[in-house]
């Protein structure tokens, strides 16, 4: 998504994000100075993390979960970044909701009833 278009063709724009209005201060020092130093190792390692949370959010069971804890992490770690992130904590409460439910069906499982579920090409119904 948008890190990975980041890290490709201006990486600068994570320096820029963290030190353009952040929310808290030690966010422009941290950003300036820490990720200014290698924003596209950074933005790799975004790209990474946020692939691997992605992953582990489609299958079930105690992995969903950890997936639903860094997704919960990453979007109230990234807050502070400036306006722009202050809507991160609602959806972090959304997230936080699928945590009690059941996490019994990955998105595989799901894919896979709905295309028994689906009647067959050509198929007619009896009535």
């Amino acid at each position: 998504g948008v890190n990975l278009g980041f890290t490709l063709f201006a990486p600068e724009m994570f320096v820029t994000l963290g030190t353009a209005d952040p929310i808290v201060p030690s966010f422009e020092r941290l950003f300036a100075t820490v990720v200014g130093a290698a924003p596209v190792a950074w933005g790799l390692l975004a790209v990474l993390f946020e692939t691997a949370v992605g992953l582990l959010l489609l299958q079930r069971g105690m992995a969903a979960r950890l997936g639903l804890v860094g997704a919960i992490g990453f979007l109230l770690a990234i807050t502070p970044l400036g306006p722009w992130t202050q809507a991160n904590p609602v959806l972090a409460v959304a997230l936080t909701t699928l945590w009690f439910r059941g996490l019994d069906v990955s998105f595989a499982d799901a894919v896979r009833r709905a295309r028994r579920t689906r009647p067959r090409a050509g198929a007619t119904k009896a009535g």
